[in-house]
């Protein structure tokens, strides 16, 4: 089964047929994968946060020692369309060329870092984390990819959705904040907060969890769905969007 997808967001233009993508503000004829596919790495300085505008899988390990770096597994005729610039503690990857017409499959990031405080997708690229502890975590979606994050252990925890992909988090928060007017999805069910604050203006849903507090507010078409039974609501719907209990 084949989707295209196509959506414009400051410039940047995705068009997704199966493993087919093309990124910037024009369409550049295919660059057909080579059989050959080779490993190049990215020794880094440290940061914090990661900024990612292309494709494929990415995958975040918080790494045990202090060392900082960037591994790429893909076809070897693509390994110098991609460019991994690191500057104040910001780790961002991107093309080198603005328009940019590949295949996806097979094109697979590792990026090992000890600190992680903040993900952002414009890309169109699958994200995800098997495990994280850190004090403040932040996850920007506006791409069409999705995120995976695991056993995430944080004090505080912002996510927000305003693309086409969904996000999946579980572990455990003291403070929430949850916030879609995309169309994807923020599964949160298994995140368990003390404390919520979710808002929805767009077509995507939320499902979380607050064991004390909740405060929610839905004004587009999207639901919010809690567990956790807290004893304190604040909770506000239109008449298009629902609010209900898992």
């Amino acid at each position: 089964m084949k989707t295209t997808i196509v959506t414009m967001m400051t410039a940047l233009v995705l068009s997704v047929s199966s493993c087919r993508v093309s990124l910037g503000n024009g369409f550049n004829e295919r660059i057909e994968p080579s059989e050959n596919i080779v490993k190049a790495k990215y020794p880094q300085e440290a940061f914090d946060k990661i900024d990612n505008h292309v494709v494929g899988k990415i995958q975040v390990v918080q790494s045990k020692d202090d060392k900082c770096r960037v591994t790429l597994s893909a076809p070897d005729n693509y390994i110098e369309l991609f460019e991994f610039k690191n500057k104040d503690g910001e780790l961002d990857i991107q093309f080198a060329d603005r328009n940019v017409n590949i295949d996806a499959d097979n094109v697979t990031i590792i990026i090992y870092t000890p600190n992680i405080r903040e993900i952002e997708n414009s890309g169109a690229a699958d994200i995800c984390m098997d495990e994280l502890t850190t004090d403040e975590l932040e996850i920007k979606n506006s791409g069409v990819g999705a995120f995976k994050m695991a056993k995430v252990t944080a004090r505080k925890l912002d996510v927000s959705c305003s693309g086409v992909g969904s996000i999946t988090i579980d572990g455990k928060t003291d403070e929430a904040e949850y916030s879609c007017s995309g169309v994807g999805n923020i599964d949160a069910k298994d995140m368990k907060a003390r404390e919520v604050d979710a808002h929805i203006s767009g077509v995507g849903g939320i499902e979380c969890f607050a064991s004390e507090y909740i405060k929610g507010d839905v004004s587009g078409v999207g639901g919010l769905k809690y567990g956790g039974n807290p004893s304190k609501k604040d909770l506000h719907s239109g008449m298009t969007g629902g609010i209900s209990e898992l």
